[in-house]
């Protein structure tokens, strides 16, 4: 990895309170990439993260898209309503594609849509259960994120591992209007985001 591309890791990394992962190794096939298995609660930790309730719910600085590695398509959701379905479209101008992160803790955000102002959550812990956006709430651990940046295929992309589970955020298929869903967590394209605006 040359010096920008580490620079730039970094930048990103800092930006949004990111795990930084190991990159493959010279000799590593090039569609090795780094994955959790299962991720801690962001509770275990508490106790030595104490944030104010109006610390948790902060603006993020900057909104970023959210595009989908398999399906290259952008994550949107449409309204304000409570329990609209994120799903993948087209990367369009729109606000309703803007993405920040609000930190609950080191590695740990809610993903929070700007036009909306609400969070991701995906209710349970099943295979397959459709995410939705509610009120952001850090105290809820269905909105809360294990952010980690991943290697695929020689680009580093974020992944999100629903707080102490092995669930991660997911599009499955190329078409636009696919939902948001978490799947257990895997090496597959369709579970990496790039961020970006």
């Amino acid at each position: 990895m040359n010096l920008r591309k580490a620079t730039a890791a970094c930048v990103l990394a800092s930006a949004l309170g990111l795990t930084l992962g190991t990159a493959p190794t010279a000799s590593a096939s090039s569609a090795e990439t780094l994955v959790v298995s299962s991720v801690p609660s962001f509770a275990e930790g508490a106790d030595s993260i104490a944030k104010p309730p109006a610390a948790l719910l902060a603006d993020s600085a900057a909104g970023h898209r959210l595009r989908n590695r398999n399906s290259n398509k952008c994550l949107v959701v449409q309204g304000n309503a409570d329990r609209a379905i994120p799903f993948q479209y087209q990367c369009l101008d729109f606000y309703d594609q803007a993405w920040g992160y609000i930190s609950i803790a080191p590695g740990f955000n809610l993903i929070k849509n700007l036009n909306s102002n609400k969070c991701i959550a995906a209710q349970g812990n099943s295979d397959g259960t459709q995410a939705i956006q509610v009120d952001c709430n850090g105290n809820f651990s269905d909105q809360v994120w294990y952010t980690q940046l991943v290697w695929y295929n020689g680009e580093q992309l974020v992944q999100f591992t629903k707080s102490g589970t092995n669930l991660s955020l997911a599009v499955q298929g190329y078409e636009d209007n696919k939902q948001l869903i978490q799947v257990t967590n895997g090496a597959f394209a369709d579970q990496y985001w790039r961020v970006a605006w």
